[in-house]
């Protein structure tokens, strides 16, 4: 009779357990394909929220002519040849300075997350849609980069390159707001 309540509780906690072990265990089987899947994903939608990770795409969206793409300053080349995913970060977090800059010049201070940033520089009007959309992209992208060994996203110096002419073309935005 003493036995009944453990054999019960080991009984449903069985039961709970079995479609998530399942579900882990084909994850795990299936990795490998998962990842090469998920590799391929190149645009999210949810909502309003539209995300692209193709730095072509985004440039075109942009506006931004593939052909006219400045020369890296000098100090910048060698990155790009070297490191893409550094000069990708490098490109963001000069972008992020001048980004900080116009949120605190709208009275605004302390840290605060990238997205949540944008979005209230937008509502008070300090930003224009092109510009919050860049940076959205932009960021998204920084992600894939930062986080290469879950995003899969591997950055090659062409992407370093046309992510310095969108993170430019976005700070362009942000200055002819701070003027």
């Amino acid at each position: 009779m003493s036995d009944s309540p453990w054999l019960f509780f080991v009984s449903s906690l069985i039961k709970a357990l079995a479609w998530p072990t399942v579900i882990l265990l084909v994850l795990f089987m299936f990795s490998r394909q998962l990842k090469q899947i998920l590799e391929r994903i190149v645009n999210v939608k949810y909502k309003d929220l539209d995300i692209t990770l193709d730095l072509d795409k985004v440039m075109i969206n942009a506006g931004i002519n593939l052909k006219k793409i400045e020369e890296p300053r000098s100090e910048f080349t060698e990155l790009q040849a070297n490191f893409p995913s550094a000069a990708i970060i490098v490109s963001w977090l000069d972008l992020e300075k001048d980004l900080y800059a116009t949120y605190e010049s709208s009275d605004k201070k302390g840290h605060t997350p990238t997205i949540k940033m944008i979005t209230q520089l937008q509502e008070q009007g300090f930003i224009d849609n092109r510009t919050y959309n860049l940076i959205r992209e932009l960021n998204a992208i920084r992600n894939s980069v930062v986080h290469s060994n879950s995003s899969g996203f591997i950055a090659t110096q062409d992407d370093a390159k046309k992510f310095e002419a969108i993170a430019e073309e976005a700070k362009k935005g942000l200055k002819s707001i701070e003027s």
